[in-house]
């Protein structure tokens, strides 16, 4: 379930099977997207959709493999550049545009390029719109956003058995927050999230099993005005991930595989 507070994704939480929006954790290609200081910003998911191949969802039980935040269920985003799939040498791209009434504008562009060891691939998503007057009488206050969100990616074959893969990704919102959560008089609430994803993964690969070397890092920054009379409440944080994954082929009836979480180095200010 997803519980929107606006158009578009503005601001939204995901519950599954009945779970709090702390308990459905969001991974991109393995790396954890949940905000680990409030627990939201879950669905604040820097890939444009034309990158993306599958969404994986492993609901219940099984999904507390993951950890505490993953009591409801995993959604797990899989993008092009990071799918097992070997794709044949091509060029795709894509575009759509839309314009309507209170100046809403979405964009929605994207392509891959494939050639001999080498894929690349990248898209934007553009959502915005000068919003309906709030009230319906006002002139100064309007229901307005602007969310935009650009990945590119890629993926090198080094040799037989070794590839890399990269990405760099920006999500930045800007929206009027007001009732989001008080009903004061004074509330005037207007929100900015700014966020940047890296990610690398080595892998390796042969007849006996895969080894995946992952590493990201995400800084994001939510500033928060209540009141233009008040100062706005920022707060910032840096996650850094690393992890290994290794799957052994043990015999033609089965495979051995596990996850070894690295260091994780949470900062708040």
């Amino acid at each position: 379930e997803v519980q929107t507070r606006k158009s578009f994704g503005s601001q939204a939480d995901l519950t599954i099977r009945g779970g709090t929006f702390a308990q459905a954790l969001v991974l991109v290609d393995g790396a954890r997207i949940n905000d680990p200081l409030t627990g939201h910003f879950s669905t604040y998911i820097p890939i444009a959709m034309a990158e993306i191949s599958r969404i994986e969802i492993v609901r219940g039980p099984g999904a507390t493999l993951y950890g505490p935040d993953a009591v409801g269920g995993v959604v797990h985003i899989i993008t092009k550049a990071y799918d097992e799939q070997n794709r044949p040498e091509s060029s795709e791209g894509m575009a759509q545009f839309d314009y309507g009434q209170y100046d809403i504008t979405t964009l929605n562009a994207g392509g891959h390029f494939v050639k001999n060891k080498l894929f690349v691939s990248g898209g934007v998503n553009w959502n915005r719109s000068t919003g309906e007057p709030l009230p319906p009488d006002s002139t100064d206050i309007r229901n307005d956003f602007d969310i935009r969100t650009l990945s590119a990616s890629l993926r090198y074959q080094l040799n037989e058995n070794w590839s890399l893969a990269a990405r760099g990704a920006v999500d930045q919102r800007i929206f009027n927050a007001q009732y989001f959560y008080t009903r004061s008089t004074f509330d005037l609430s207007r929100e900015q999230t700014d966020q940047y994803l890296g990610q690398v993964r080595l892998t390796h690969e042969n007849d006996k099993g895969s080894t995946y070397f992952d590493f990201s890092y995400k800084n994001m920054r939510d500033s928060f005005l209540f009141n233009p009379a008040l100062s706005a409440n920022i707060h910032t944080t840096q996650f850094i991930q690393g992890q290994v994954h290794h799957q052994q082929r043990l015999n033609e009836m089965g495979d051995w595989s596990g996850p070894t979480s690295g260091p994780a180095d949470h900062r708040q200010q």
